[in-house]
């Protein structure tokens, strides 16, 4: 077994994913299947209750045909949740930025990061998407400098396409493996 082959049946044996496979196996011939990709993408980024990536995983190691569209959804559905999450935040923080801390708007280190998120935000931004490192605190930072939505949206959208791509291929291509039946608790 490839080192990535290892990595992928490891993940999708975690205890949160494993318990997701059982609940949505009974769904997985449905026609709608993939838009539940977008559904918990959508949910699971607003609550940031659960990591994205073994979703995705999932949901393609339960239906391996239909992987591009679980990731056009799943992709959809992290960006739209992406833009309500620095919504809520810019709605939520700012104020209370303003009242507890006036000082730190006007300070020379924050006028300096608004700068640099000013001009590199949006490849921050995506970049962080297509990374595994959390993309919460970039979400934060995104709405307190007042980045717009619709690049918000755009840059989740293109760094959580490349990410979740790459993914659910690797995921795809296993499925038809040996190591891949044990990703598929219908196997």
């Amino acid at each position: 077994m490839r080192p990535w082959q290892s990595w992928l049946v490891r993940w999708n044996q975690r205890p949160y994913v494993h318990a997701l496979m059982h609940r949505l196996a009974p769904l997985a011939g449905h026609p709608a299947f993939p838009l539940l990709g977008g559904a918990v993408a959508l949910a699971a980024t607003v609550t940031m209750s659960v990591p994205l990536v073994p979703v995705v995983c999932a949901l393609v190691a339960l239906q391996p045909p239909r992987w591009r569209a679980i990731v056009f959804w799943s992709v959809l559905g992290s960006a739209i949740g992406a833009v309500l999450l620095t919504f809520a935040f810019a709605e939520l923080s700012l104020p209370w930025l303003d009242a507890k801390m006036p000082e730190l708007m006007n300070s020379t280190h924050w006028k300096h990061l608004a700068g640099w998120v000013a001009q590199h935000g949006w490849w921050v931004l995506t970049g962080i998407a297509a990374s595994p490192v959390s993309q919460t605190p970039a979400l934060v930072l995104a709405a307190m400098l007042g980045m717009p939505l619709l690049d918000v949206f755009i840059a989740i959208a293109l760094g959580k396409l490349a990410k979740y791509s790459l993914v659910a291929r690797a995921t795809q291509l296993m499925s038809d493996t040996e190591e891949g039946n044990e990703m598929d608790p219908r196997r």
